[in-house]
């Protein structure tokens, strides 16, 4: 139908040309219209059908349904065990992760946990050459925001930064233990504007929608065809099998919730080339 197009440009015009006010109202009725469905509820999954169905009547030939799995800061209410980010007080000189045991230790501030912001946190903090980086410690959990960059990435950044080992290569281990992860209200809304309710974005607590799908080299399909690329948008056939669980725990949090823990870091300022952001100090953790 689109054959003649030669940039989304022609096709996104094309497209609207062949699509009525009523047809379009009708879809989003159907989308935004009826009750919520929040991830993994009935009404989501009624939804999802109902997209198959209506995909399938307009044409499109191969409809695949895919079980999706989110992050979310805290579990729906019926689960057994919920994952939690917590501060408290207590020394440990241990970190440990499985399914049954916490993950403890001070947490230190690395901006988006992109290569560049690990190179910025070791030269703010004083790192000498030959020297290793303080996130070498297995110790520690860094805090980043969510944006910028896909969950993979930032999670091969910090496994990836240690050059403790021949040649300059990571040694296992010499990383941070785990990741929290929160979307930073200075990345969406304007300086000089509130936050919801008062204000525009989500709840301090609202579901941190996306996935950590290790198996998915980057996130997204960037040879689309004349589309955007998503980073939550893969093709099955390039998965990379058995890599799916990323080596080292990973959690969102609500921006409300990353305001006190951000509160507790100290440490030296964060950089200028990182500054609107909620945090202050690139920590570590001192209390």
């Amino acid at each position: 139908m689109f054959a003649g197009c030669s940039d989304w440009k022609e096709l996104a015009k094309e497209l609207m040309d062949q699509l009525s006010p009523d047809f379009m109202v009708s879809c989003l009725e159907a989308v935004a219209g009826g009750e919520a469905h929040p991830t993994g509820s009935s009404a989501n999954y009624g939804l999802v059908e109902w997209l198959a169905a209506a995909w399938n009547s307009w044409g499109i030939p191969k409809i695949h349904q895919q079980e999706f799995f989110i992050t979310l800061p805290l579990p729906p209410p019926d689960s057994e065990l919920p994952n939690e980010v917590e501060l408290i007080r207590r020394v440990t000189g241990l970190s440990l992760n499985d399914e049954n045991s916490p993950t403890l230790g001070p947490y230190v501030y690395v901006n988006y946990a992109r290569p560049a912001d690990l190179t910025e946190f070791d030269r703010t903090h004083g790192r000498k050459k030959d020297a290793a980086s303080l996130l070498c410690d297995s110790r520690l959990i860094a805090v980043a925001r969510i944006e910028q960059c896909t969950r993979q990435s930032k999670v091969r950044a910090l496994l990836n930064h240690c050059d403790c080992g021949p040649g300059g290569t990571p040694v296992p281990g010499h990383h941070p233990s785990a990741l929290v992860l929160y979307p930073d209200i200075h990345n969406v809304i304007p300086p000089s504007m509130p936050v919801y309710p008062d204000g525009i974005g989500l709840p301090g607590d609202a579901p941190c929608l996306g996935h950590v799908c290790m198996s998915s080299v980057g996130g997204g399909n960037p040879g689309t065809p004349h589309l955007p690329s998503s980073v939550h948008i893969y093709e099955e056939d390039v998965l990379t099998p058995d890599l799916a669980l990323t080596p080292i725990l990973v959690q969102p949090i609500g921006y409300t919730q990353a305001v006190g823990i951000l509160s507790h870091l100290s440490g030296p300022r964060i950089p200028d080339t990182w500054k609107r952001c909620m945090a202050e100090r690139i920590g570590p953790s001192t209390d």
